[in-house]
């Protein structure tokens, strides 16, 4: 990604590029999601463990594609990008500089 750390900026077609891979990667995992439940459920395991284990192992994913299309989506409305959108930490920006540095 193209991210500008130090202006906290992100491409437009950046965003609507992952916007799509986002939507598509959700489009595709719910029926997969849904079938996992459904057959474990009936034939392997008790419905209870089948949702148990699909909260601790699935739940977390879904909730974290959710979360960051809703991001995308809030960044995607803005026309005009302010300089300084947000103000820069620059700790972060030293960290990531470092890193880069190191290899």
């Amino acid at each position: 990604m193209q991210y500008n750390l130090r202006h906290r900026n992100l491409p437009a077609h950046i965003i609507r590029h992952s916007l799509e891979v986002l939507s598509s990667l959700s489009e595709r995992l719910n029926p997969i999601v849904r079938e996992l439940q459904t057959q474990l459920g009936r034939t392997l395991y008790s419905v209870n463990d089948v949702d148990e284990w699909m909260e601790q192992n699935i739940l977390g994913l879904l909730l974290d594609i959710k979360t960051i299309k809703q991001s995308l989506v809030r960044m995607k409305k803005y026309w005009h990008w302010p300089k300084r959108q947000f103000p820069t930490n620059e700790e972060l920006i030293r960290e990531v500089v470092k890193r880069t540095r190191d290899g």
